[in-house]
């Protein structure tokens, strides 16, 4: 396997991106809630700091699951 056979098998890069993550969890908060971008980072924010979590973990989380991480 060559390094052209890598870029055939992943055309879209590398999923574990944090920025990548971060968009896609954005999203998610975006189209279910009918909020704009800066509201979905800040909601995600806010959850981080709320949980314990980082912001990548929360993402990662959300995307993972459809649900935002509880506090225990």
């Amino acid at each position: 396997m060559d390094a052209e056979d890598d870029e055939l098998s992943e055309p879209f890069g590398d999923w574990t991106h944090p920025a990548l993550l971060l968009g896609i969890a954005e999203g998610i908060l975006m189209s279910r809630y009918q909020i704009p971008a800066h509201v979905a980072n800040a909601l995600l924010r806010s959850c981080a700091a709320t949980v314990g979590l980082s912001l990548v973990q929360v993402a990662d989380w959300l995307i993972s699951t459809g649900r935002l991480p509880q506090p225990v």
